[in-house]
């Protein structure tokens, strides 16, 4: 293609349109040579070898062509006299020498491998019109990450293997007079000096490094502010990456407007909008949240391209089975907590636990319970849409109990240490925990939050990460493990409701008090969620806002046997109960002196009283055959009406229990609890009761 061709093909650009002069000083004036490493994945020092020699020769292979058809030319013109010649043909014939000897030989130096680039480069900025080179390499990370992550791998032949790609990548980078400038894209920061000097002119940027900056001034002004750093000279490549709620609405409206009038040619235009905002509101609860930079609000380009190739010629989300379109977990990269140290385990599982928690807390609260089209309203608040889409400060999500944990201001802290490299501690024992946390920080696949924090982004991560924990869950064999007194304490995953009261009493007790008109029904939803979210270690899972027959239930815990994520953690379902939440709010609307005034409490607990049964009943009279089918197998049906009057509440629950003896289908009956069953300790902050067969637990009367 000739150079004005070429030209044309950026006639409509920015740069070309804004930066002409720039453009023209540049454009065509540079050789590019391109290598990836996507591929790579070497199981030895031998793959490795091999694998670099194949991506070398791959690269250099068209500008050795040109080179080959400049000497025939020189040759044909009678030019092989001169002293420029006699320079061109020594360079030349050194490109061929050390072409030959990676295109035919067995045994390879690592100058053999090396020196091939940058003989290339010298070659080229000799060709008229050419310069010096730009040299391209995508992934440089990959076989590094692989082969020093693989525990498989003798640790010598790891460390023979990044000593050669240092001694490549500083071959190419490090004092070459031929190199214009050089890129080298990866997802890890992995260090290139571990073992060698290598490379000491080379300049990081990454997602995000170091402390956020504060978002609230003394004048609580929510005003957005630049909050993170990515390096000390700022990141060049902020804008080029940012992928916006903006761009992902365009990409929902292309895919629906082209497919519409052939798939859904009878649809009104109102069923179209919805299916646009059931798209987008997919968007952002799955690929959205990331930071980078000064940008707070990123998508994962990879992911949302990945999601619109999937739905082909569908036009909305498949509701079936919705985790298929998380695609975060198959880049490879969460592959990297494979490599935790053995002993490291109950460390790592503690932390994920808590970004667990504070991620299904934030997100419920978000959008809990939400329609399409509420989720979107929600996203307005948090974003000022206009060019740029940013956050506005979360300021009252500062306050939700466990955002303010302080595993994960430690975790936080491990994240922001900007003094140490993140893959320093490579060795034969795997990876500590906090060297994989500060890679998926610097990645951007953990993310700083306002107050200090470290959060998971969205729904894609939120789940690659529970996979991998669950795999380390039952690989470690952690019976006595460190989440395994949390089981206990919560007490629900047996059916034990004495304790999963006392345990609801004290986690609630010692949340940061907020606002009155905070602690709405949705607070207390993502609360409670996030409250039990160690038991998806065991094999359950959590469903929200279900509804059938004209009945409602807020948060449904499913036991063992019916999540599909379980993966490799085995249990029987019938071992473990089917709970199912409704839960209720009743308002202060007075000072808390006064609303803490024993008769207003006990006029208070008789409406708490009403609103639970009237909770029970939402659930049993129009919940019924469907919650019976959703619980055939379980060792017991638990409906709880859960009514919270400020960091109290009242806790009514019904038992059923499948009846012995039937076939098919389980039929239920109810089992009444009998006055035996409160015997359990409690604290005397939670009052046990029995009334008419159901379970009742009490701290509004408490002290």
């Amino acid at each position: 293609m000739s150079k004005e061709r070429r030209r044309e093909l950026f006639a409509t650009y920015n740069i070309y349109l804004s930066e002409e002069d720039f453009f023209n000083a540049h454009f065509a004036k540079y050789p590019v040579i391109s290598l990836s490493f996507k591929s790579d994945t070497p199981e030895s020092y031998a793959d490795a070898v091999s694998y670099l020699k194949d991506a070398i020769l791959k690269a250099v292979e068209p500008y050795v062509l040109l080179l080959r058809r400049r000497s025939r030319a020189l040759k044909a013109d009678g030019e092989n006299d001169t002293l420029e010649s006699e320079v061109w043909t020594s360079i030349l014939a050194r490109v061929e020498r050390a072409l030959l000897t990676l295109e035919e030989g067995e045994r390879y130096t690592k100058p053999d491998i090396t020196r091939l680039i940058p003989l290339v480069m010298q070659a080229l900025s000799s060709c008229p019109g050419m310069g010096k080179s730009v040299v391209l390499i995508d992934e440089y990370d990959k076989p590094l990450v692989h082969a020093l992550c693989d525990d498989s791998i003798d640790l010598s032949a790891r460390k023979r293997t990044h000593d050669l790609f240092t001694s490549f990548y500083t071959a190419i980078f490090k004092s070459n007079e031929f190199l214009e400038f050089g890129i080298m894209m990866g997802v890890f920061n992995v260090p290139l000096r571990t073992w060698s000097s290598g490379l000491n002119n080379i300049e990081t940027f990454l997602a995000h490094t170091g402390a956020p900056r504060p978002s609230l001034d003394v004048n609580n002004d929510i005003r957005p502010k630049p909050r993170f750093h990515a390096s000390t000279s700022g990141n060049p490549f902020e804008e080029a990456i940012n992928l916006t709620v903006n761009d992902v609405w365009g990409l929902v409206n292309d895919h629906i407007d082209r497919l519409a009038p052939t798939t859904l040619p009878e649809a009104s235009t109102s069923s179209i909008a919805e299916r646009k905002q059931a798209m987008l509101a997919h968007c952002l609860k799955s690929y959205d949240g990331y930071t980078y930079g000064n940008l707070q609000t990123v998508f994962n380009t990879y992911c949302v391209l990945r999601f619109f190739k999937g739905l082909g010629k569908r036009v909305e989300v498949p509701v079936d089975n919705p985790s298929a379109h998380y695609y975060w977990s198959q880049t490879g990269s969460i592959t990297m907590i494979r490599s935790l140290r053995a002993d490291n385990a109950q460390e790592f599982l503690t932390y994920v636990d808590r970004l667990s928690r504070e991620y299904v807390q934030r997100h419920s609260y978000l959008y809990g319970g939400k329609s399409a089209a509420g989720i979107l309203a929600e996203k307005l608040k948090e974003l000022d849409i206009g060019s740029q889409p940013e956050y506005v400060a979360q300021y009252m999500y500062a306050l939700l109990p466990f955002g303010t944990d302080p595993y994960l201001f430690r975790l936080a802290n491990i994240c922001y240490d900007e003094g140490r490299s993140s893959l320093t501690d490579w060795g034969s024992s795997g990876l500590s925990v906090g060297a994989i946390f500060r890679q998926f920080y610097q990645a951007g696949y953990l993310t700083p939050r306002d107050n200090g924090t470290i959060g998971i982004p969205n729904e894609d991560v939120f789940n690659a990460f529970q996979r991998e924990a669950r795999c380390i869950f039952s690989a470690s064999g952690m019976t006595g493990g460190i989440l395994d007194p949390t089981l206990h304490a919560i007490g629900i995953g047996a059916g034990n409701f004495v304790q999963f009261a006392s345990y609801v009493n004290s986690t609630l007790a010692t949340s940061l008090r907020v606002s009155e008109a905070s602690m709405r029904e949705d607070y207390y939803h993502g609360w409670l969620q996030a409250l039990l979210t160690p038991l998806r270690y065991y094999g359950f899972d959590q469903r929200t806002q279900g509804s059938a027959e004209g009945g409602f239930s807020d948060l449904e815990l499913i036991p063992p046997g019916r999540n599909e994520l379980l993966g490799a953690v085995q249990a029987k379902k019938a071992e473990r109960p089917y709970v199912i939440f409704k839960f209720k709010r009743l308002a202060c609307g007075r000072s808390f002196e006064a609303a803490m005034a024993v008769a207003n409490r006990k006029k208070v607990l008789g409406q708490a009283k009403k609103s639970c049964r009237t909770a029970i009943a939402q659930i049993n009279d129009r919940y019924k055959h469907s919650m019976f089918t959703h619980a055939d197998g379980s060792s017991a049906l638990y409906l709880v009406g859960l009514t919270f009057w400020r960091q109290r509440f009242l806790m009514h629950v019904s038992r059923l229990v499948p009846q012995v003896g039937s076939t098919g289908p389980s039929t239920w009956s109810k089992q009444p609890y009998e006055a035996t069953e409160t015997m359990e300790p409690t604290t005397s902050s939670v009052r046990i009761s029995i009334e008419a067969g159901n379970f009742i637990a009490n701290t509004i009367l408490t002290e």
